[in-house]
């Protein structure tokens, strides 16, 4: 990260040995097993000499002999050095066989890994497969989400229009039943048992006349009626006079009750033909918005379950479950990291369920926590768990974004604050997996106030304040 070709304090401890390496120990026990019985060939051959040189000695002088015995003792004392010497590669010999069995046991178990991790590779290349295919489901016969929101637009248009039609024909109908109301309410009044009745009782012109004629006859004939009694023979009739007002008022009560009567007729007529457009046109709008309305109700209850209403039970909208689809997977890619973090005992879940007052939900996580084996609300984390799962999250996302933009990789990441409230080991286990990602040559910046965060850190970049109220970015080599 900081450029130097020397490392400042380059890693210390025991080399690694490798197949290599116990092939060469073998290879030196053999060899060593070779001198150590030609050292015992020697030690017998010297000793037998030896033997049979004292024999033959006899008189000879002891220096001489004194010399020889000294170079067959060097030479025994070779031949036991090599012997310790074959002892002590027996013991390497040993102890290269036990790394060779650790060692084994390890490759197994990163195989055992690497066919669980090809496995859960293959299940989110399933998982995605299938979310793609419900995607293309849901957009239809469009090319695209926004040519299906198009479409979606342009029916819920419609069922505005149906609507509308819906409310113009419930109108119609209300002026139906409050006219026909007024009808029966006039017929009732009228004495006429229904409205054909009061119909047929409508006067014709020609009725009418005939009726005028009539009444003239009459005050001729009452004419003719006071002449007959102005007549002296009639004189002996009582002299009070009668009084005519009675018999004129309910004259004139009668013409206004008939006046009242006909105009009343011709109201009632004129409301009852409009009463009859109006049930004409109602019958023609309700046969006509039948298939309108069936078509109102299919894209109501579509753009109720995309919306996430009732009869959407899980109170998902669309662009929820999508959204829920790629947390699926983020969650996936998150839960391989937190499981290093916290030495396998938090998973996180997707939570799908309706939560909060059976609001809309589809976006929730839970934790899996496995010394209990149950799953429990984020928020009952602690700060540093939290820490924990909140970078494995980022870390999910970034990888779920470098696989869906083609491979692209994300060689700088940025973690900023939420330090400050781990603990030591929290803080040794969020640095572990912060190098994890520098595999590779990948830039991890990572931006703190916490003085035991800095100071893990070699290369860094501090802000300033200067004294006009400006800062400045200078770099701290130290």
């Amino acid at each position: 990260m900081c450029g130097s070709a020397e490392h400042p304090h380059p890693a210390t401890g025991a080399p690694t040995v490798g197949p290599a390496d116990i092939e060469a120990a073998r290879a030196a026990s053999g060899l060593a097993q070779e001198a150590l019985a030609v050292a015992a060939d020697a030690v017998a051959r010297l000793e037998h000499r030896f033997a049979t040189v004292a024999a033959a000695a006899g008189g000879q002088e002891g220096e001489a002999l004194a010399e020889r015995l000294a170079a067959a003792r060097r030479r025994v004392q070779d031949a036991e050095q090599a012997g310790a010497r074959l002892a002590a590669l027996r013991t390497e010999r040993a102890e290269a066989a036990t790394d060779a069995e650790r060692l084994g046991a390890e490759l197994a178990d990163a195989r055992e890994r690497t066919a669980a991790a090809a496995a859960t590779l293959a299940g989110l290349r399933a998982d995605l497969d299938r979310d793609l295919e419900l995607v293309a489901a849901a957009c239809g016969q469009a090319g695209s989400v926004s040519a299906r929101a198009t479409a979606v637009q342009a029916e819920l248009d419609a069922v505005r229009r149906a609507t509308a039609a819906e409310a113009e024909e419930r109108s119609a109908r209300l002026t139906l039943a409050d006219a026909t109301a007024a009808m029966r309410v006039a017929l009732r009044e009228q004495g006429f048992p229904d409205a054909e009745s009061a119909a047929a009782a409508r006067l014709d012109p020609a009725a009418e006349a005939e009726l005028d004629a009539a009444v003239r006859t009459h005050e001729q004939a009452l004419a003719a009626a006071a002449a007959v009694l102005a007549e002296p023979e009639l004189a002996g009739l009582p002299g009070d006079p009668v009084d005519p007002g009675p018999p004129l008022a309910d004259r004139d009560a009668a013409a206004a009750v008939f006046e009242a009567a006909v105009a009343e007729a011709g109201g009632r007529r004129d409301r009852a033909r409009a009463v009859a457009a109006n049930a004409e046109a109602a019958v023609a709008l309700i046969s006509g918005s039948g298939a309108t309305a069936a078509r109102y109700r299919a894209v109501r209850d579509l753009a109720a379950t995309v919306h996430g209403d009732e009869p959407n039970t899980r109170r998902m909208r669309l662009e929820t479950y999508v959204l829920a689809a790629q947390l699926e997977q983020i969650i996936a890619a998150a839960n391989l990291r937190l499981a290093r973090m916290t030495g396998g005992r938090y998973a996180l879940d997707l939570d799908d369920e309706r939560q909060h007052r059976n609001a809309e939900t589809g976006l929730g996580i839970g934790v899996r926590d496995a010394h209990t084996g149950l799953v429990r609300q984020a928020a009952s984390l602690s700060g540093g768990e939290m820490f924990l799962a909140s970078l494995a999250l980022a870390l999910g996302l970034a990888e779920v974004v470098s696989a869906q933009a083609g491979g692209i990789r994300l060689d700088t990441l940025f973690v900023d604050e939420g330090f400050g409230s781990l603990d030591a080991e929290t803080l040794d286990t969020a640095m572990a997996a912060i190098d994890d990602l520098r595999t590779g040559g990948r830039t991890i910046g990572l931006i703190s106030h916490v003085e035991s965060m800095q100071e893990r850190i070699p290369a860094k970049l501090a802000v300033e304040v200067l004294p006009t109220g400006d800062s400045r970015v200078v770099q701290d080599a130290a």
